[in-house]
């Protein structure tokens, strides 16, 4: 069984600030706030990011964390840059302290699960799908994640539910039909499994 998951990294819309007073707009223009020196930084760490330069990446979350401890989408931007340069251990260590200050975002979670799948701690990966799947029910991709993680631990009954959810959101989703034959055969289920490796060789 295979899975290509991909890290997600937030990237949230532009927030809208009220118009300063004069005055304030002219302490603004010579000395920009913490907050300004925070939000540069991490726009500056998601252009390496996306350029694919991840430890330049890295040094400029770190910067923009000096301004903005408490940024639980920098902590999650953080660990998303560690993971693309296989710093699994660094990564986990940013998603837990995104998840930390946050605990309703279904991005870090799902982000936590991929690196504690990457360095074989399953029961702490499904407790992270488990959340993410929680917070946002309709991500198809989390649900085979979480069927994923309980096919690594031959939970095959609770995988094959959790990918049933995932290919019902993503139906051109190979790879999760492809698990899910390959669960319903463990469970002897031959029918079913012939079925969704037929979809996945469709796809």
């Amino acid at each position: 069984p295979s899975r290509s998951a991909e890290l997600a990294r937030n990237n949230p819309p532009d927030r809208r600030r009220r118009i300063p007073t004069r005055t304030e707009m002219d302490v603004a223009s010579s000395t920009p706030s913490e907050n300004d020196k925070a939000e540069a930084l991490k726009n500056q760490g998601n252009t390496y990011y996306d350029l694919g330069q991840y430890a330049q990446a890295i040094d400029a979350y770190q910067n923009a964390l000096k301004f903005a401890p408490q940024d639980p989408i920098i902590y999650n931007n953080l660990g998303a840059a560690y993971f693309s340069l296989n710093k699994n251990r660094e990564a986990g260590e940013a998603f837990k302290k995104s998840v930390s200050i946050k605990k309703d975002d279904p991005d870090a979670y799902f982000n936590l699960g991929i690196s504690y799948s990457a360095t074989d701690q399953f029961d702490e990966a499904l407790d992270a799908f488990k959340r993410a799947v929680q917070l946002k029910p309709d991500w198809g991709e989390a649900h085979t994640a979480l069927g994923d993680t309980y096919l690594s631990l031959n939970k095959f009954a609770e995988a094959a539910t959790a990918y049933e959810e995932g290919v019902r959101l993503q139906p051109k989703n190979a790879s999760a039909f492809s698990n899910l034959g390959y669960t319903y055969d463990r469970l002897d289920k031959a029918e079913q499994s012939i079925q969704a490796l037929r979809n996945a060789v469709r796809l």
